[in-house]
């Protein structure tokens, strides 16, 4: 995280000339949305040359849903762990190859299909625990 600024992230840009024509970096932060600042449109953008840092509101209580759903919209190239990085950063960077290769349509899909088979289960299981009323008889 230390190395998103202006100064680092021109370097790189420079050190890479003709790798990449632009830098985009993001900087989740709970400090980028104020009291008074809490409009999502409102977020933090400073840009120098080629070099745009957005200040995204995140906090450590977003859910696991929340941060594969933001993952699937960006739809980075690469994404960067920074939190446990020695302990866990093959288990996380597997995680956010395998949220990238699969559509937000895809896992809609999917979960759509899973909350329709739960359903027919209930039904079922219902149905079969239903005790009869006097006009079953």
């Amino acid at each position: 995280m230390c190395d998103i600024n202006m100064s680092f992230l021109t370097r790189y840009l420079e050190q890479h000339h003709g790798v990449f024509t632009d830098i985009v970096a993001f900087i989740p932060t709970g400090w980028e949305m104020s009291r008074r600042n809490k409009n999502a449109g409102n977020v933090r953008r400073t840009q120098y040359g080629k070099v745009t840092i957005y200040g995204v509101p995140y906090s450590e209580h977003s859910s696991f849903t929340e941060l594969k759903r933001f993952v699937q919209f960006l739809k980075p190239a690469e994404v960067i762990p920074t939190v446990n990085v020695e302990r866990s950063a093959n288990a996380v960077t597997k995680y956010f190859r395998q949220w990238l290769s699969e559509s937000p349509i895809t896992s809609l899909k999917q979960r759509n299909e899973r909350d329709q088979f739960v359903q027919q289960k209930m039904s079922r299981y219902f149905q079969s625990q239903m005790i009869p009323t006097g006009e079953d008889l």
